[in-house]
């Protein structure tokens, strides 16, 4: 892809800072005493990944940032280099068919703990790493696609128990950011450029621009102006995670939604 993802900077959503870092810490720390929480039957139960359980689901997170934290250590990959969004999680999660509960929390809050030192010691800007797909990244890309999937995978896990998960605006604006900026990527790939401002609810205005330079998303955190209606941002967020038709929340033009839905129909294979 010849184009560069780009989260403009209003706000700095990309600075490794300590908002970042305590967004992380605070996702880490609730997570694990919710999930150690649940009962056998409910790690058992189908999650919103209509081909994963509970324990599945929360497989493919523990072992997302447990391969890309060694990548980080330089220890190399376990994954297939040839990656493939569809087959590779899937064949992970194959590899822990004996695993309980705990032993998946415990590889989880382990692997956590590791990438938050990694967190503690990068400040700069221009350091790029590999992404789990083999490309380099600029580091701070990579901590907002980890975020984005423990995020979404979250809500996959708790809401099909009934169980609402905390949030706050600080992490529903780095995910829904992230969310946007992965749709621009599809948008991208598919050859057609994309210049559009969503006006969300409860987030504020969110601009995506898809050139054939950059992808960029700037966030404007005041409020919602003149743009296409967005119902919500965690609604949007899902939706272009796959989980929801875009259309249900995007009040929008056919050359607004359809690109929007991309992603989505993409990653529902």
């Amino acid at each position: 892809m010849s184009a560069t993802p780009v989260l403009a900077r209003q706000p700095s959503l990309l600075d490794l800072d300590e908002r970042y870092r305590a967004l992380y810490d605070a996702q880490a720390a609730r997570l694990v005493p919710s999930l150690e929480a649940l009962s056998d039957e409910q790690w058992a139960s189908p999650s919103r990944n209509s081909r994963w359980t509970v324990q599945q689901t929360m497989q493919h997170v523990a072992g997302v940032l447990i391969e890309n934290v060694r990548v980080i250590d330089g220890l190399g990959r376990t994954w297939s280099a040839d990656f493939d969004p569809h087959r590779s999680p899937q064949e992970d999660i194959d590899t822990r068919a004996d695993e309980t509960p705990a032993e998946t929390v415990a590889g989880y809050a382990e692997a956590s703990r590791r990438y938050r030192e990694h967190l503690a010691t990068r400040a700069s800007s221009e350091e790029r790493r590999p992404m789990l797909w083999g490309d380099p990244a600029d580091f701070r890309l990579f901590q907002l696609h980890l975020h984005w999937d423990a995020w979404i995978h979250e809500r996959d896990m708790l809401l099909p128990l009934g169980i609402e998960p905390v949030e706050d605006l600080e992490a529903l604006r780095f995910a829904t950011a992230y969310g946007v900026l992965f749709a621009g990527v599809a948008v991208k790939m598919a050859g057609a450029p994309l210049d559009t401002v969503l006006s969300i609810a409860d987030l504020g205005d969110v601009r995506l621009e898809v050139s054939p330079d950059a992808i960029r998303v700037r966030v404007d955190p005041v409020g919602p102006g003149e743009g296409v209606p967005v119902a919500g941002a965690a609604p949007l967020a899902d939706a272009l995670a796959g989980r929801g038709d875009v259309a249900a929340v995007v009040d929008g033009p056919d050359d607004v939604v359809g690109p929007l839905n991309l992603i989505g129909a993409f990653l529902r294979g």
